[in-house]
């Protein structure tokens, strides 16, 4: 597994660190404990790991890509264990270190710490955090996960990257564990807010979007009659094809992670 953000540029990924609560549960459960994000899903999945969610954190890299991931604390019912903290999130290839056919799997990252400060830089935004109201379980993550990388297998740097990963695993928990509410309602607000401007991202995002512009602008410069009206044109037809793209990806996982729930607490 390789490290950093989208694996080409900004700080290194933060390791795992030992002595954590739930990775002591996994190695005796006999997980050996990995970057591999789906081994985790498979095995919390097959063992019905115990745990709780009791925070997530949507957090975002100050770094050229602005790479962002998920600070996730579980916790168990013995109130002498204490929680631990999970850094999750999705990389793409982008080095092509990989053989040609798996390069365009999205990898799922997963490291476990006793502090959250283990698993962040200090640099680090934090966009969103939410204690939700009805703590999801382990399992639950375990699932979210699965339905999000299953629906969205491949990994895209203007579509399907590390911003709509965190951002469907965040606004998944608040709209499934937060009670209706005014808290409720500024976060989902926030998730939209940030997926309308993920469509946007082709040419307004920085580095992703201005090296875009920058260099259609450059071919503009040999002839701009031509090249800057097409570009307008090309732009809004991108960020139209993005957005249904996002729309239709996003409904799929939360109707299959909403019918989960339904089923689970049937």
């Amino acid at each position: 597994m390789g490290s950093g953000a989208s694996r080409t540029r900004g700080p290194k990924t933060p390791q795992s660190i030992s002595g954590s609560t739930l990775g002591n549960v996994l190695k005796r459960e006999g997980f050996r404990v990995d970057p591999d994000g789906m081994a985790f899903i498979k095995h919390v999945l097959t063992h019905k790991t115990r745990g709780w969610i009791g925070r997530a954190i949507w957090m975002q890299e100050s770094s050229t890509l602005q790479h962002e991931h998920l600070l996730i604390s579980v916790f168990f019912l013995n109130e002498r264990l204490p929680p631990s903290w999970i850094r999750i999130e999705r990389m793409g290839d982008l080095e092509g270190t990989r053989s040609q056919e798996e390069k365009d799997k999205a990898e799922l990252i997963f490291h476990i710490a006793p502090q959250r400060e283990q698993l962040t830089f200090r640099r680090d935004v934090v966009i969103a955090d939410v204690v939700p109201d009805t703590a999801p379980t382990l399992r639950d993550l375990a699932n979210l996960l699965q339905i999000i990388q299953t629906t969205s297998p491949v990994y895209s740097l203007l579509q399907y990257n590390c911003w709509f990963f965190a951002r469907e695993v965040f606004h998944n928990f608040v709209s499934g564990y937060l009670v209706e509410g005014v808290r409720k309602r500024k976060l989902i607000e926030l998730c939209e807010s940030k997926r309308r401007k993920h469509e946007d991202a082709l040419w307004r995002s920085p580095w992703r979007g201005q090296v875009f512009t920058g260099l259609v602008m450059v071919v503009a410069s040999t002839a701009p009659q031509i090249i800057i009206p097409a570009y307008a044109m090309s732009s809004a037809i991108l960020s139209r094809y993005n957005r249904i793209k996002l729309k239709s990806k996003t409904g799929k996982i939360r109707l299959y992670f909403e019918e989960y729930r339904k089923w689970w607490f049937q």
